[in-house]
């Protein structure tokens, strides 16, 4: 328990490993780098598309200048920032013909991923990913394909039932979660493990810290794949578990003041470790809870 979790009063837990991943904190690197160069040369700076689902950190980087468009929205020869999540494979040549500085932001397992559904796809194979089909980093995978070969997108829930294709080659968004994986592994299917180990560790701690709370709590935007997998999660372990994208929102939930519950916070990987922390303390602080963390 020690290992994976931290205290912020005796009554109120927070998972160790929630909060941003790698590829998270590397994207914000870049956007600031973008941002510090647009101020330098006096030009615009644009994210083309959000640069991670949080709209906390969204809203934090418009401020400082970082607008949200469309590629074909900017100005040629601005600044652009393609998102963590990855873009389709041309707006590389979108951003060439407007003259554009590209400050790519992509997650390196984003880019792995898309790098297998090309090989893939150039050995004639025929792929299924596996994810969300309305999800940017599922839209810039499937754009990586090449040839004649077939590309389609399949939700899990399908796989689960039974629902899919078998000799196909399978590769996974980034988030997905591993039930998925390893049922097709067990049923001798062709998988590329293309999952996020963050992802994976997140979930299991959560699941864990669910088990043995009375209320759960999963701080994170609405639009983020990987947080809305840890409340589904969560959800299943504990009925009590309650997803919220900022402090305003926890209060809605109208919680007891009860001092004899065990409270448990976590997140996904697009959430900002400090903006769950604050809404720990804040709810200790209601509770009358002294805070040792």
């Amino acid at each position: 328990m020690k290992e994976r979790f931290f205290k912020i009063t005796d009554n109120i837990w927070v998972v160790k490993k929630a909060g941003f991943c790698f590829g998270v904190e590397r994207s914000l690197k870049i956007a600031n780098e973008a941002l510090d160069r647009a101020l330098r040369e006096g030009i615009n700076a644009y994210s083309i598309g959000k640069l991670i689902h949080n709209s906390y950190v969204v809203n934090s980087l418009e401020r400082r200048g970082l607008k949200v468009r469309g590629i074909e929205d900017v100005e040629d020869g601005s600044i652009v920032v393609f998102r963590s999540h990855g873009v389709p494979r041309q707006y590389y040549d979108i951003a060439k013909r407007k003259g554009l500085i590209v400050f790519d932001a992509t997650c390196p397992l984003v880019q792995n991923a898309q790098r297998i559904v090309k090989k893939l796809t150039e050995e004639g194979k025929n792929v299924i990913i596996i994810g969300d089909v309305h999800h940017p980093e599922v839209k810039a995978m499937v754009s990586y394909a090449v040839g004649n070969s077939k590309v389609k997108v399949m939700e899990p829930t399908h796989v689960l039932k039974g629902e899919y294709e078998r000799g196909a080659e399978y590769v996974f968004q980034t988030t997905a979660n591993r039930d998925v994986l390893e049922f097709l592994k067990r049923a001798g299917e062709n998988v590329h493990d293309t999952i996020c180990n963050a992802t994976k560790e997140r979930q299991r701690d959560s699941v864990e810290l669910a088990k043995v709370v009375n209320v759960m709590v999963v701080v994170g935007g609405k639009d983020s794949s990987n947080t809305t997998k840890v409340y589904q999660k969560c959800k299943v372990i504990n009925n009590n578990t309650y997803f919220v994208q900022d402090w305003e929102e926890f209060q809605k939930l109208g919680l007891p003041h009860r001092k004899d519950l065990i409270y448990g916070f976590t997140a996904g990987a697009s959430t900002p470790r400090e903006q769950i922390i604050d809404i720990a303390r804040k709810w200790a602080e209601v509770l009358g809870m002294k805070v040792v963390a």
